[in-house]
């Protein structure tokens, strides 16, 4: 189901100085769940993310969150986000129940978590893609920029800059390395975006 933002309760868009994450992209269809509400709600750029909140997209939609460290979390289409409370209090965490998204921070390597249907990782990095296919959940990670420590149900895997990790239910991960990196990514370079002009800094 889905309702106008504007009939959800204004306490959780007036406090959005004190909140760790916001929506700073939007193209086509970009909704939001708030932590313990059942109604996605249409999302305008800036809004502001709870730990406990949703955001997906629907088909030819994106999206771009930006977390409290400025490190950006792009979704592609028919992709949902959720915003986890860290572990530890100096790491940013996330999880990816299906979906495409591409991380990045340009200033600098960032310790952040994720939990995806078959596997949790820990990333420092600065750059990675992370795909979760929504028929059987299977994985790719490929890290362009860091190490990875993952957690599987076959045990710890551990990735380095430059190599991709596929992981498919029932089987073992399989490590390759990563190639065609540009065409990876593209969807995360060049799409049209609906962009807040604030966000900008100019």
């Amino acid at each position: 189901t889905v309702v106008a933002f504007a009939q959800l309760s204004p306490t959780h868009a007036a406090s959005a100085t004190n909140l760790p994450s916001r929506l700073i992209e939007a193209a086509g269809l970009v909704e939001v769940l708030p932590g313990g509400r059942t109604n996605w709600a249409s999302a305008p750029v800036g809004l502001p993310l709870n730990a406990g909140d949703r955001v997906r997209t629907h088909a030819a939609s994106r999206a771009a969150v930006q977390l409290t460290d400025r490190s950006v979390i792009r979704l592609s289409e028919r992709t949902t986000l959720e915003i986890l409370p860290p572990r530890s209090a100096e790491k940013k965490r996330f999880g990816l129940p299906r979906g495409s998204i591409f991380f990045f921070n340009r200033e600098k390597p960032t310790d952040i978590e994720f939990d995806t249907p078959l596997a949790a990782g820990a990333i420092r990095g600065t750059e990675f893609l992370l795909e979760v296919a929504e028929t059987d959940s299977a994985l790719r990670l490929g890290l362009i920029d860091g190490l990875v420590a993952l957690s599987t149900a076959a045990g710890e895997v551990a990735l380095e800059r430059g190599q991709e990790l596929r992981l498919q239910p029932g089987q073992p991960p399989q490590k390759t390395a990563l190639v065609n990196v540009a065409a990876a990514i593209q969807w995360a370079l060049y799409y049209p975006a609906v962009l807040n002009p604030d966000d900008l800094g100019l």
